[in-house]
């Protein structure tokens, strides 16, 4: 983007050139009269008393009067251009005696295909004459009254409008590739900072894009210039509240003081009171106070800069500019828009600079900003990429720790089924029709039930779980789990003899979870029912009992891990029955729905055909 600006330098200079000798002496004398009533016609006009100006620009502020202007113009051999800068205001009109005085007009609220001279800016031809005349342009505008009136032969009119065209051109490209490289750079970070500037110079940009003509050019055919001109306003004001309130959470990221930052939230109510205004109908009065907004933002920004805040905070220095970079960057901020802000409500006159600062600044606040906003974003980055390292070393060390784990649940679970094994034998043949044959041979399937279900947590954890599908009847599956499980009363209700293809293995585990849960919380004579019934899109398989001493379970923490009732501490169990059965049927792409009642629990689960 640097390489841009020596084209732009070099284009600037021969402008000046050019304008420094434009047809000198073809305007003679400038003068102005300021019409109060915007009623007077071009016959009222020619008998008031204008008044003389000697600099190249008029500088008159905002104003509710139309403002007339005469020009004396000297014989010329040539036809003439009569050049008015900036490329916008609302309208003016050209009176030439040599036409009759027959008003030529042109503006931001008249088509661009009316225009004498079909170019960006507003210009009207002047005929060649052998006498001196006086010619008289009207302007109404609610911008300020602000103009560079000259006069130039066509040919060097044509040469210097396109050197001014193409400097116009970079000028939108160059904001146009600042937008495109911060819309880019804000997609890959979501950054909030970021993204409010990203509004901020796309304002920008539809703000230089109508400022500089080529809206009016472009859009001439298909919006109404009036629209056009109102959007203009609306743009405006909508640029300057961006403005104020992406400063102000750039700055906030500096510890912003809390007086400063109610200064910016008075600031930021007062663009959309002059919305407000703007949508009355009164656009004067709305870009005047739009014009306050910017010129106090810009003394408040410095103010914030050098006075208004507090220690750095320690999680934001990485990538922050530092602030005596941005201190420098509002003071040039501020120096220049009180010149512009003074000079359009007519409190000193900047001449020519004025009428070029509009353009210089955007040109300026853009490569700052790009300048600054780049320096920002590579901090982001390497906060990034530092942030991405480190849950990377995080998952690293995570994923050795599960590996440890699994390593040392494997080694425990098979140091501990081993013996456990051998106890179990030996309790077969030694307490064979003993009283404490039953209970010893509980407390051995309970640990073994403990281990079984830590290694499938272990599984699941360590997302090594993989589904396995099968056809196979329901009513073997059934068998198999009741055959491990102790004598119950138990009821089955439906049709087992179906068919289904899931993963039997997953299926096994959720039944017999669910048979203990019952068993274990029903009461010692309770009746538990297993129940199949088919869906329209899916088999249900539900398992209820009644509900025992140590009640019910909560619905809110039934499925979570490590869950036990309150009064199920002296039931054996680790919690993870539930929690395994909902994991599972999870993973077979189904659900387990818990409903109670006063009197029974039921479990449904529910896998799709």
């Amino acid at each position: 983007m640097l390489k841009l600006l020596p084209h732009i330098l070099i284009g600037l200079l021969t402008i000046f050139c050019l304008e420094a000798g434009a047809s000198e002496g073809v305007i003679a004398e400038k003068s102005f009269f300021s019409d109060e009533s915007n009623a007077l016609s071009i016959a009222n006009i020619q008998d008031k008393a204008f008044t003389p100006y000697y600099e190249n620009v008029y500088a008159g502020g905002y104003s509710k009067s139309a403002l007339w202007m005469k020009l004396k113009i000297n014989p010329n051999a040539q036809d003439l251009v009569l050049r008015i800068r900036p490329n916008y205001t609302d309208e003016i009109q050209l009176f030439d005696p040599l036409d009759g005085y027959k008003p030529h007009v042109t503006g931001d609220k008249y088509p661009w295909a009316s225009s004498d001279v079909k170019t960006l800016g507003l210009n009207f031809k002047l005929p060649a004459s052998d006498q001196s005349r006086e010619v008289y342009l009207r302007f109404k505008s609610a911008h300020s009254y602000m103009y560079y009136v000259n006069a130039y032969e066509t040919d060097q009119f044509f040469t210097l409008d396109q050197i001014e065209t193409f400097l116009y051109e970079w000028h939108v490209a160059f904001l146009a590739l600042i937008f495109a490289w911060l819309f880019i750079t804000w997609l890959f970070s979501r950054e909030k900072v970021l993204g409010l500037f990203v509004g901020h110079q796309f304002l920008s940009l539809a703000h230089a894009f109508l400022l500089l003509g080529f809206a009016r050019i472009l859009f001439d055919q298909y919006v109404a210039p009036t629209k056009l001109n109102e959007i203009g306003y609306w743009l405006i004001l909508a640029y300057m509240f961006w403005v104020v309130l992406s400063h102000k959470f750039l700055l906030k990221e500096y510890g912003l003081k809390r007086v400063y930052e109610y200064g910016f939230n008075v600031l930021l109510i007062t663009p959309l009171i002059a919305m407000c205004i703007l949508g009355l109908g009164n656009p004067l009065l709305a870009l005047k106070i739009g014009a306050l907004v910017v010129l106090l933002a810009s003394i408040l920004l410095f103010l914030s800069s050098v006075f208004g805040l507090v220690k750095v905070r320690p999680d934001n220095t990485i990538y922050q500019v530092p602030i005596k970079v941005l201190r420098l960057y509002y003071f040039v901020i501020l120096v220049v828009w009180v010149l512009i802000q003074l000079t359009l409500m007519n409190v000193i006159n900047a001449g020519e600079f004025a009428i070029h600062a509009i353009y210089a600044y955007s040109l300026l606040n853009g490569l700052l900003l790009f300048g600054i906003l780049q320096y920002r974003a590579r901090g982001i980055l390497k906060q990034q990429l530092a942030r991405a390292n480190h849950h990377k070393i995080q998952a690293d060390q995570e994923r050795i720790r599960r590996k440890d784990q699994s390593k040392l649940m494997a080694m425990l679970t098979h140091e501990i089924k081993t013996p456990l094994s051998i106890l179990k034998l030996v309790l077969d043949e030694k307490l064979t029709d003993s009283d404490v044959e039953l209970p010893a041979n509980r407390a051995v399937r309970n640990i073994d039930n403990i281990i079984n279900k830590c290694l499938a947590l272990d599984r699941l954890d360590a997302h090594s779980v993989m589904v396995h599908r099968s056809i196979f009847v329901l009513d073997d599956l059934v068998s198999d789990v009741l055959a491990d499980l102790p004598t119950h009363k138990l009821i089955k209700e439906g049709d087992f003899t179906i068919n289904l293809s899931t993963d039997r293995d997953f299926l096994y585990v959720i039944i017999r979870n669910l048979l203990e849960n019952a068993i274990k919380y029903s009461p010692s004579e309770g009746v538990i029912t297993i129940a199949c019934s088919e869906l329209l899109d899916a088999y249900e398989v539900s398992v209820s009992n009644l509900i025992g001493p140590m009640g019910a379970p909560e619905s809110n923490q039934v499925f979570e891990k490590y869950y036990r009732n309150a009064r199920a501490t002296k039931v054996s169990g680790s919690g993870l029955g539930l929690f395994l059965v909902k994991s599972l049927t999870s993973l077979l792409g189904g659900k387990v729905i818990y409903t109670s009642n006063p009197d029974q629990v039921i479990f449904k689960v529910c896998l799709l055909k």
